[in-house]
Parts: structure tokens; C-alpha cells; sequence
């Protein structure tokens, strides 16, 4: 199973079967593969149709993050997310990465935290008030936003705090 990179391939699978499990993908992430078969005498297939793929956020981490889009009109949202530490040790201060998955998606205004961005990328931080997570959920951090979308409005499939990928629901 072959990935493009530009004008390049990389292998990432190979099987002798009609399954292939891939390894080390970063969470949150889309792949575009073809697969190539070898025959008995070595021959060796035309690609098949390109397949696209997104992997998901881990099963297992020390945050979880709910994103609720609250409402929504054509062009427009209303967004809550919910940080929450699920992990052992108390967080002061932190972060939370996402990605919006279409570019017509942007923040527009926000409150209890403080947002910016740049084309998709999106960085939030504490607003101080909210910097303190207790370990295993004690306490959550919740911020809001106006946001704007020009056709579709996906929901950010990977939230990143302090650098780890979050769990969500």
C-alpha cells in the first residue's frame, strides 16, 4: 500500500493478504493510499483507485474535549468546547490546537479564552481565570465562539492541549 507525497510514493503496508495495518499514522490525520498487487510471477498490478482516510483521536489520553456546535444559520455558529484533564497531575496553563477541516471555517469572536488563528490552524489559551485543570476531571475549562463558515461546517476532528491529542466526545 503506497501513499503520494507530492510527486512521490511511500510504502507503507505490505501484506500477503487482503488486509494491510498501518502504524504510526499521527492522530487526526488524512492519507489517500493505492494498492499495488504482485502477482505469482512477480508481475506487478496497476494502482488500484486512490481510497482517502482519515484516522481519529486516541482511545487513551490525559484530556478529553468536547466541541457542541449550540446553533447555527447559514453562514454562521455558535460553538462551546469543554477542556477537561483526565489525566493524574494538575495542568496551570495550557493550549488547545485544532484544525478546522474546511477553509471557509473561521473564529470570528470568542469569549473565556483567548483564540487565534491562522488559515485553518486555530490556538486557544486560558483567559488566567480558567488556567487551573484538576487531575481526573475535577475541574473543566469551557469557552465559547462566534464562528463563520462559507458552505459546509465539519467539526474539527483533532484537539490538541498542551501538545497531547485529547480524547473527545
Amino acid at each position: 500500500m503506497y501513499e503520494r507525497l507530492g510527486s512521490n510514493a511511500q510504502l507503507l503496508a505490505t501484506s500477503t493478504s487482503t488486509s494491510a495495518t498501518l502504524h504510526n499514522l499521527p492522530p487526526g490525520s488524512e492519507h489517500t493510499v493505492n494498492v499495488l498487487a504482485r502477482d505469482a510471477d512477480g508481475r506487478l498490478s496497476r494502482p488500484s483507485e486512490p481510497l482517502t482516510f482519515a484516522t481519529t483521536a486516541p482511545r487513551d489520553s490525559s484530556c478529553l474535549v468536547n466541541y457542541r456546535v449550540d446553533s447555527g444559520w447559514g453562514n454562521g455558529f455558535v460553538a462551546t468546547v469543554t477542556v477537561s484533564n483526565v489525566g493524574d497531575s494538575p495542568i496551570n496553563g495550557w493550549t488547545l490546537d485544532f484544525t478546522w477541516p474546511s477553509t471557509g471555517q473561521t473564529v470570528q469572536s470568542f469569549w473565556n479564552a483567548n483564540v487565534t488563528s491562522s488559515g485553518t490552524r486555530v490556538h486557544v489559551t486560558d483567559n488566567g481565570a480558567n488556567a487551573e485543570l484538576a487531575p481526573r476531571s475535577g475541574s473543566t475549562a469551557t469557552f465559547g465562539f462566534v464562528g463563520a463558515n462559507d458552505g459546509a461546517n465539519p467539526t474539527p476532528t483533532t484537539f490538541t492541549l498542551n501538545g497531547t491529542v485529547c480524547r473527545t466526545s
